[in-house]
């Protein structure tokens, strides 16, 4: 294994599985096709394998691959079991080997996160989960389901875009192996998708804590940085759709819809509570997601009073024009990370307050500002 180089047409093979998974992926044509995915050793290492047909494989197990093919994907050279491939069990063979004591080839440099870089490849992190949502984007006229977040540790933060069926629990701590760095407007993010190892922690991360608060901020001047941590005031304009009661799946926390999940198919779902909203403080608009404890405290309820709720009145829509009539229109101060991506800046308070002086006073002050500039 540790002398593949990548682009091998065919090759031949004596290993033990190391780890094996299974998932279901969307082919170029539009096809979906289960495949098994994971870790295979020998004597000089351990690579990763993809198998795109059904071989078998067990954990543990000893097998002799004949016709296999080679891609470097990253920086990292990955292993494929192709329709070309033939794979027989060896049984009685590197019935000795400890895959434990055995490096793993190709595993991407270890970093901090205040140390990452544009182009610095693919990294292994470990980090502490500040804040995770959901989003609904289009790749190539597909809709694909995508976690954002922001992950932290002693050195800084930084955003991460999780893809597949890769999904980090809000504060949680984990080990990344194998995410990679993008960078938006110079400003460096991590993708991480199925092919990074991702290992939940026993212990928590520590994250740097910012000594001076909050950066009291005006929402256009968001438009200038990339992650900060800030405090924003401003009107919440609009309550956009998936806002109120929703339901997750109990395995990956993906929004069900038709009580389905995208990759684990139907579920029985739990409750949960999001705000999906858009504010303004007369010099610009952000987005705003609203965790499920921010919505509780505003909405004066929890996820399984919101169903009793929801079910009383007969509302499809699980209670979205509840929320428009308790939110929309009102001030709020927020404090938390704002982020910076193509659609523009995001809020992921970890404070909110409703304003509760003189709106009308400090709408004309805002106007007499905006007049002044205008002028």
């Amino acid at each position: 294994l540790a002398e593949l180089s990548g682009g091998e047409m065919s090759v031949n093979l004596l290993v033990k599985i190391v780890s094996v998974s299974k998932k279901v992926v969307r082919l170029s044509g539009g096809d979906e096709k289960e495949i098994a995915f994971g870790l295979m050793a020998d004597r000089s290492g351990i690579r990763k394998f993809t198998a795109w047909e059904e071989f078998g494989l067990e954990e543990g197990g000893t097998y002799r691959i004949e016709g296999a093919y080679t891609k470097s994907y990253r920086g990292e050279v990955e292993v494929n079991l192709g329709n070309l491939c033939t794979v027989e069990p060896a049984p009685g063979e590197l019935e000795d080997l400890d895959p434990s004591s055995l490096p793993r080839i190709g595993t991407p440099r270890e970093v901090k996160i205040g140390e990452i870089v544009p182009k610095m490849g693919t990294v292994t992190v470990e980090g502490r989960v500040l804040s995770a949502s959901e989003k609904t984007v289009t790749v190539s006229g597909a809709e694909k389901e995508i976690q954002e977040g922001v992950l932290g540790d002693e050195t800084g933060v930084i955003r991460y875009t999780a893809w597949g069926s890769v999904r980090l629990r809000e504060g949680g701590s984990y080990r990344i192996a194998g995410a990679y760095v993008r960078s938006w407007k110079g400003i460096p993010q991590l993708g991480i998708d199925e092919r990074a190892e991702v290992t939940p922690l026993d212990r928590e991360v520590d994250v740097k804590e910012s000594t001076e608060g909050p950066t009291r901020k005006r929402i256009s001047e968001l438009l200038l940085k990339g992650e900060q941590y800030v405090e924003v005031t401003g009107c919440l304009i609009e309550v956009r759709e998936g806002s109120g009661l929703l339901f997750r799946c109990p395995v990956c926390r993906r929004v069900l819809k038709e009580s389905t999940c995208r990759v684990h198919g139907p579920q029985q779902g739990y409750p949960d509570l999001r705000v999906k909203a858009v504010v303004d403080d007369g010099y610009g608009a952000a987005q705003v997601v609203l965790n499920r404890e921010i919505t509780e405290k505003l909405l004066g309820m929890t996820p399984e009073e919101a169903l009793e709720e929801s079910e009383r009145r007969g509302e499809v829509l699980g209670l979205e024009e509840e929320v428009r009539r308790k939110l929309q229109g009102r001030w709020f101060v927020m404090r938390g990370t704002a982020i910076l991506d193509d659609f523009g800046p995001t809020l992921l308070p970890k404070e909110v307050e409703i304003v509760k002086g003189d709106v009308e006073e400090e709408l004309k002050t805002l106007l007499e500002e905006i007049e002044g500039v205008v002028l």
